[in-house]
């Protein structure tokens, strides 16, 4: 009657927290930079069906899931967020101005007609936008692999350079990749053009700044895949190398 939502207080705190863990260092040398990066998928509130989440309550409804969220976000306090599955309607109406008054700019892509697509926060404080690439999965080249379906799926890649030290920059990408359980072939053919449009995008810095002496570069985001799977060994093993377990799926 009041208008206050009398579980809000409650529900703040009801999530997991993620214990942190911290790279370790090959020697003790201060590092040249530190920094916090998030990967999240926030599960599109349009995806969201009773059916999928039969035991989840009202906590589906946006009201009362938005609240968990940004108190999420708001805890880990982290320096960059890479997003997954952001409703257009809510980046527009919440995430976007919520961040905002938490120091982060941003950027969002979507696929043609799909109601949720991805985004980069970065705090302004820390970062200066210098250059941006959209990456288009469906029309994006990949030698004579062929994709084999449309999947709607996109990337976005910020060139960030820091504040403090313009001459010093990361690449900070992020992709949601394509979900079906039978889709591998085109998770890893998706794989390669993130590697290979990162490595455009560094060399297009490289050529149009100049001023540009060190890059760092990141990628995060959902692959949908296993450490076992072709798309992670096509990234972490070179030469790309695919064992029987990989290959049956």
């Amino acid at each position: 009657a009041q208008g206050i939502d009398p579980d809000a207080n409650n529900n703040v705190s009801k999530y997991i927290k993620r214990e942190l863990l911290e790279i370790p260092h090959e020697n003790d040398v201060s590092p040249l930079i530190t920094l916090k990066v998030m990967t999240y998928n926030l599960l599109a509130q349009a995806l969201i069906r009773r059916t999928l989440f039969p035991d989840n309550g009202d906590i589906l409804k946006w009201q009362k899931r938005s609240k968990v969220l940004i108190q999420e976000l708001k805890d880990y306090e982290c320096d960059i967020l890479c997003l997954q599955e952001v409703d257009f309607v809510q980046y527009k109406t919440f995430w976007r101005p919520e961040l905002e008054k938490l120091g982060y700019d941003t950027k969002f892509n979507r696929g043609n007609d799909k109601n949720h697509g991805i985004s980069i926060f970065y705090k302004r404080s820390l970062f200066n936008l210098i250059d941006t690439c959209l990456i288009d999965f469906d029309n994006e080249k990949s030698g004579e692999i062929q994709p084999r379906t449309i999947t709607k799926n996109v990337g976005l890649i910020l060139g960030l350079a820091l504040r403090n030290d313009p001459s010093k920059l990361i690449t900070i990408g992020t992709a949601h990749l394509f979900w079906h359980p039978f889709g591998t072939y085109e998770r890893t053919r998706q794989t390669f053009i993130v590697l290979n449009k990162s490595k455009e995008f560094e060399k297009r810095i490289q050529i149009l700044h100049p001023q540009i002496t060190k890059i760092w570069k990141f990628f995060a985001g959902d692959f949908n895949s296993q450490p076992y799977d072709s798309p992670y060994l096509s990234i972490t093993s070179k030469p790309v190398k695919y064992d029987n377990r990989c290959m049956k799926v």
